[in-house]
């Protein structure tokens, strides 16, 4: 179920995506933090085009920062690399835009400049702060909205 559900979700970014890029999107159905994610909004109450939206969002940044990561080494390839990454990136503002999720740009900005610039300086980062942020925003947009988000405390009942 939660694969089908990432596999709709690029489906979605495919058919987004303008192909004057000439970017392929490659499926990464089995990246442990996008998996998590997908559990994550599977279990919150919300429009199913708003969840494909959110775990897009978060893939397309996932997807962006992995592109400059890993840079070939040949200056041609490394070129076309970068663009590309930054083109994801550009691609997920516009994306977010798009599904109304203002909000998550802004939340995510700096945690996605600190990331950056620790890779820049060539300094040990994950995408654990990205996630986590995540996290936090979904949370606290939907929280009002449905409380079953929250976490849980046990109740018990006695039978007569």
């Amino acid at each position: 179920m939660i694969t089908q559900f990432i596999q709709d979700m690029y489906e979605q970014l495919e058919r987004e995506l303008p192909h004057q890029a000439s970017i392929q999107l490659n499926a990464d159905l089995y990246n442990i933090r996008l998996q998590d994610m997908a559990v994550r909004l599977h279990h919150v109450e919300m429009p199913h085009k708003e969840r494909l939206a959110l775990l897009g969002c978060y893939a397309l940044v996932l997807l962006s920062l992995r592109i400059h990561d890993q840079l070939p080494t040949d200056p041609a390839a490394a070129g076309r690399s970068v663009l590309d990454g930054d083109f994801i990136m550009s691609f997920y503002l516009q994306f977010a835009l798009r599904h109304g999720f203002i909000d998550l740009i802004a939340e995510l900005a700096p945690v996605i400049k600190q990331v950056q610039i620790k890779r820049a300086e060539r300094k040990q980062t994950d995408e654990a702060h990205i996630h986590k942020q995540t996290v936090k925003y979904i949370a606290k947009r939907y929280k009002k909205l449905y409380p079953l988000t929250q976490t849980f405390k046990q109740v018990t009942y006695d039978v007569v």
